[in-house]
């Protein structure tokens, strides 16, 4: 919205307390928004955002840009490289890890739910380890997908709405000894069918056979998306990018590891009824 139009309720503009005060509404959700109204603020925003999205307890921030600052242009000093970004995590107590030990140990069907934070911080082999030596089953959030080996008969999926059915089961009952292979043998025979439209399992279960292990996945919102988040077994950390644009996997490059070239393949709707893939690739570092 420009600044223009501050306190006239356009867009459904939330204006009971302050003008523009769309911070207000995504204040619980957020750990903080800023809200530049000129481009020389911009800088110094972006800086001060970035820094607050990853130091600490990494977490979402929003940077309300008006309209008419997209179309503004001036001679703007860019802030210095922070010394800060990323460099302060925090770390579980030692009464916390025993306790988690404990737990663990006391537990007759254990499950360890993984998330983002497990990405974030790369403890996907520290997790590898612990679910081998123990024989712990590991469910994922979607961004969780990739820390642990998805072939690994102890590696469930993801959990949710979309989620895969052993995740789910041993979500709510822990008991997954069977439930895997039930769910692999129902749903097994569709990988190979070719029909024409394409079954989204038999697009997934083809380019899970030939792209490699370190591409990066972006599947943009729809119901092709449930299928890839539900079937796809990552090798890599950090290879898949949960409704997420090109450009965004793009980014993930430099996220990822050491600067290289790496493969982008986008999935848009129609990839999961027509032969259709888009791809790209970028350098990124």
């Amino acid at each position: 919205m420009p600044t223009s139009q501050a306190n006239r309720a356009p867009f459904q503009e939330i204006y009971d307390h302050n003008q523009s005060d769309f911070p207000y509404a995504i204040r619980q959700v957020v750990k903080r928004a800023f809200q530049p109204t000129r481009m020389d603020m911009l800088p110094l925003a972006l800086r001060q955002g970035f820094d607050t999205m990853v130091t600490g307890r990494p977490g979402p921030v929003n940077i309300d840009v008006p309209y008419n600052v997209y179309q503004e242009e001036d001679d703007v000093e860019l802030p210095p490289v922070s010394h800060i970004m990323g460099q302060h995590r925090p770390g579980a107590s030692e009464s916390d890890v025993s306790r988690t030990v404990e737990l663990l140990a006391e537990a007759m069907r254990p499950v360890i739910f993984i998330g983002h934070g497990a990405t974030l911080s790369e403890v996907g082999p520290e997790f590898a380890r612990l679910q081998k030596t123990y024989g712990i089953p590991i469910i994922t959030s979607p961004n969780g997908m990739g820390c642990v080996p998805a072939d690994d008969a102890l590696t469930l999926g993801f959990i949710g709405r979309n989620g895969a059915y052993p995740a789910n089961q041993a979500g709510r009952h822990a008991e997954v000894a069977a439930w895997r292979a039930e769910w692999e043998a129902f749903v097994q025979l569709n990988f190979g069918l070719r029909t024409t439209p394409l079954r989204p399992e038999y697009v997934v279960d083809a380019m899970q056979k030939v792209l490699p292990d370190d591409a990066i996945l972006t599947c943009n919102s729809g119901v092709h998306h449930n299928w890839f988040m539900q079937f796809w077994k990552p090798k890599c950390t950090q290879t898949v990018w949960n409704r997420a644009s090109g450009r965004a996997g793009e980014r993930s490059g430099a996220l990822a590891g050491s600067p290289r070239w790496v493969r982008i393949f986008t999935i848009s709707a129609g990839c999961s009824m027509a032969a259709i893939i888009f791809s790209s690739a970028s350098h990124c570092g």
